[in-house]
């Protein structure tokens, strides 16, 4: 036997074979003990984003957007796609169940939560296969996207997108008549103190617009057009919210400090937010890889 056709037999090793209808009872069965040991953890995940929204509201979208892809990989395979689940998925399984168990008796519910995204390949492998799981590998990667970053994590992040949106906006301040002095995060002009801070420095629209050029360059058709979309992305979102937050400083200068503390502040990041990934949609446009079915 070939070396090919060594690694092609390798997976039929660990095939569970059993009879179609006992396979689709397997199937049910092991969707429905997925849910009952992640439920808890699921309704914690939609709690955490929701609770959060102007810092984790954006990983609503994540699930949709996995959702898409997996039905998107199925639908460009050939129409015979029926194989035998494979004993593998139990090497995702275990850890997983052993990690939510350990969890349930420290209750930090992150660990829960990495479970939960760890288990879904071994689920993969197990109803799916090895075949049309290995198609999967991208969209299961993307669902830990899902999974709420510790604040020490994201603190520097946060930083470093504050302090290139105050140099921006303190150097097109100027030219729009207004006289500025920056100090750090802070913006001093004639009527007052502009402060940018964590909820000014676009980090919910970075973090969105970094995963949805994920998305379009995975699907783009070379490697150029991939890094231009990631560079795009990273561009178009911290452009936008300097754009955002130098509007933020007209409105305080020319009308009122006190409109900073209203909903025009939240609007401001939603239109960004928008127009950033629209912008980056454009950007990618139509251009999509072929690829053999798998």
């Amino acid at each position: 036997m070939s070396t090919s056709e060594e690694i092609a037999a390798e997976p039929r090793r660990f095939a569970l074979a059993m009879p179609a209808a006992a396979e689709r009872w397997a199937h049910i069965a092991w969707l429905v003990l997925f849910l009952a040991v992640f439920t808890p953890t699921l309704a914690w995940l939609v709690d955490r984003w929701t609770t959060r929204i102007w810092f984790d509201g954006h990983r609503l979208f994540i699930p949709i957007l996995v959702g898409w892809l997996f039905w998107d990989t199925f639908r460009r395979q050939d129409g015979d796609t029926r194989e035998p689940g494979s004993a593998l998925g139990f090497a995702f399984l275990v850890p997983a169940l052993l990690l939510r168990i350990f969890d349930l008796a420290i209750h930090t519910q992150v660990l829960s939560a990495f479970a939960l995204l760890l288990a879904l390949p071994g689920l993969a492998l197990l109803l799916l296969g090895v075949r049309r799981t290995r198609a999967l590998v991208f969209p299961l990667l993307l669902a830990f996207f899902m999974l709420p970053f510790p604040a020490a994590a994201v603190a520097p992040v946060h930083q470093v997108l504050r302090e290139i949106t105050a140099w921006a906006t303190a150097g097109l301040i100027p030219w729009l008549g207004i006289s500025v002095v920056r100090d750090g995060t802070t913006l001093i002009i004639p009527t007052g103190t502009v402060l940018v801070s964590d909820a000014c420095s676009g980090f919910s629209t970075f973090y969105a617009a970094m995963t949805l050029s994920l998305i379009l360059a995975y699907m783009a058709s070379t490697v150029q057009r991939r890094v231009a979309i990631l560079a795009a992305g990273a561009a178009l979102a911290i452009g936008c919210n300097i754009v955002r937050v130098t509007g933020l400083v007209l409105m305080a200068h020319y009308g009122s400090f006190d409109l900073l503390e209203t909903a025009a502040h939240e609007a401001s990041g939603l239109i960004a937010f928008g127009v950033t990934l629209v912008l980056l949609l454009l950007v990618a446009g139509r251009d999509r890889r072929t690829e053999e079915p798998a």
